[in-house]
């Protein structure tokens, strides 16, 4: 499985690294829930960007020493509303959310939406 475009393996620091499938498993379900909960009409760059650094930030140091860039699907939903409360919480800091009130607890807010 690839990004969306094939990557071959690499290796960093003595660790072997296989790139597996982001896009459609990890990264548009946590953008789409959370465009649509805050009510983003334009979905830009940093949006993606974002979304990125949590699932980088969501997998842990025990998965990157197995080699693994990405966390395990079976927290998929975790790691979706994890992606979801930081689009709405950007959308509203930067004023691109069109829901409101604000919710003042993104992750209940995705949670029960």
């Amino acid at each position: 499985m690839s990004q969306g475009s094939p990557f071959p393996k690499f290796e960093l620091n003595g660790t072997i690294f296989e790139p597996t499938q982001a896009n459609n498993a990890y990264i548009f379900p946590g953008i789409s829930l959370g465009v649509i909960c805050s009510g983003v009409k334009h979905i830009s760059d940093d949006v993606f960007l974002s979304a990125a650094e949590v699932l980088a930030d969501e997998t842990s140091d025990e998965e990157r020493k197995l080699g693994k860039l990405f966390p395990s699907l079976s927290d998929i939903q975790k790691v979706s509303v994890k992606i979801a409360s930081k689009i709405a919480t950007d959308a509203y800091r930067n004023g691109t959310a069109s829901t409101y009130p604000e919710p003042e607890d993104k992750e209940i807010f995705i949670r029960y939406s």
